[in-house]
């Protein structure tokens, strides 16, 4: 995947903005990634995170 700290840089965005674009391709990221190892179980892939369930619910809705 490309990197996307050096592409946000890149931009010369406001500090705010930069890191709110790093964190949510992360989010987005992450939350895929353990959807994908958990086939698709939301309760599997929250288990795992570490995070509540509604949270990792929020979290993905929020990534989409």
């Amino acid at each position: 995947p490309p990197d996307v700290v050096s592409a946000v840089l890149a931009e010369r965005l406001p500090f705010t903005e930069a890191r709110h674009k790093v964190v949510a391709e992360f989010e987005r990221r992450y939350v895929e990634d353990l959807l994908a190892r958990h086939n698709g179980n939301v309760t599997h892939a929250a288990r795992a995170s570490g995070v509540a369930h509604r949270y990792f619910q929020l979290v993905r809705a929020r990534s989409r």
